[in-house]
């Protein structure tokens, strides 16, 4: 609700896509990266659910790009500590997704 109420007469503006160097702060208002970045990550995940939920594309898309952000510029390893992901691939696999995609992993 904090997030409606303060954008209720103050739209949000539409965040560019792709994230510039993966920093939000640059490109969104003090109060909305405020907003995303004190939440945690169930809190976040489940305002984004939320959000495409209720169809308000504004939030749904800082949510995104917040999550993006944390994303940005970090290994597979690293993502999966970010989120908890558990690895369950195995060498041989991984080799073939390395094959098949090293070109945007190491991007």
């Amino acid at each position: 609700m904090e997030y409606l109420k303060h954008h209720v007469n103050n739209p949000a503006p539409p965040i560019p896509t792709p994230l510039p160097k993966g920093d939000l702060q640059q490109v969104v208002s003090d109060f909305d990266y405020e907003f995303v970045s004190s939440c945690s990550q169930t809190t976040l995940f489940e305002i984004m659910v939320t959000a495409n939920y209720l169809e308000i594309p504004p939030l749904l898309e800082l949510t995104q790009a917040y999550i993006a952000s944390l994303m940005y510029g970090k290994t597979p390893q690293e993502v999966r500590h970010i989120f908890g992901i558990q690895d369950n691939t195995t060498p041989e696999e991984e080799q073939e997704i390395y094959a098949k995609y090293g070109h945007i992993l190491n991007a």
